[in-house]
């Protein structure tokens, strides 16, 4: 792992009306390392994923990517500044064939079709998706369409990636798969953050683990640290009062 921060959130804070859905977040994020994002449902997570990608104008607070000051910059500046992400309800365009689906990501780079192609059969490879690169993207099973929506963020060339539940539903062997393809993409030196409720893999992949709980930051550390904090484990039982959000 390479030393930097890449991301760093600093006192964050957002609000639906009524509702503190995140309050005083902070976090940093190293280039080159896995970063998990774990919570209940209700914890915050995908909220602070729409504020980092430019989904969301936090309330309060701000964010700086690689270096620079990014608050409330719309998703697709910070796309063409390196930042790619997926998101928990695959919606790849049905009819276009899985090339064409990433492919329109890789024009984001060049206007050279030749490129494009070039990056997109790369990207295709990676992610085991070449076999299927003619057939239209419906076609795909739940796996396929996981594998499809994380091609079409790398499609993007991305430093820093974040990763939105995309082992949510799949089987054991699919989810392993995923896992070592998460492994193959850090290796290429991109950085990633990956929420997910399947512990297994949160706590395999991540280098470091942080615990959201109904907005704050409640916990931070190696995983086998956070695993075993009290205040992770009442969380998780439940036992932690506090508001509703969605994840």
């Amino acid at each position: 792992m390479s030393s930097g921060s890449i991301l760093q959130v600093e006192g964050v804070h957002q609000r639906f009306g009524g509702l503190l859905a995140l309050q005083d977040v902070s976090l940093s994020v190293e280039e080159g390392e896995i970063l998990g994002l774990i919570g209940p449902n209700g914890a915050g997570k995908t909220t602070l994923f729409n504020v980092i990608s430019g989904y969301l104008r936090p309330t309060e607070g701000s964010v700086r990517f690689l270096g620079k000051e990014v608050t409330g910059l719309p998703p697709y500046r910070l796309a063409a500044m390196g930042m790619g992400r997926t998101f928990q309800i695959v919606r790849p365009f049905p009819k276009l064939t899985v090339l064409e689906n990433v492919l329109i990501g890789s024009f984001l780079r060049t206007s050279s079709r030749r490129e494009a192609e070039d990056r997109a059969w790369e990207t295709l490879h990676l992610t085991g998706l070449a076999p299927f690169a003619s057939r239209p993207a419906a076609s795909l099973n739940l796996a396929g369409r996981k594998r499809l929506e994380i091609a079409r963020a790398l499609a993007l060339n991305p430093r820093l990636l974040l990763l939105d539940e995309v082992v949510a539903g799949l089987n054991p062997a699919e989810t392993d798969a995923t896992v070592k393809l998460i492994r193959r993409v850090r290796d290429r030196g991109i950085t990633i953050i990956v929420v997910e409720h399947v512990m297994r893999v949160i706590m395999g992949l991540s280098d470091r683990v942080v615990v959201l709980n109904y907005g704050r930051k409640i916990a931070e550390g190696k995983p086998q640290e956070v695993a075993s904090d009290p205040a992770v484990i009442a969380a998780y039982l439940g036992e932690s009062g506090g508001g509703s959000e969605g994840r």
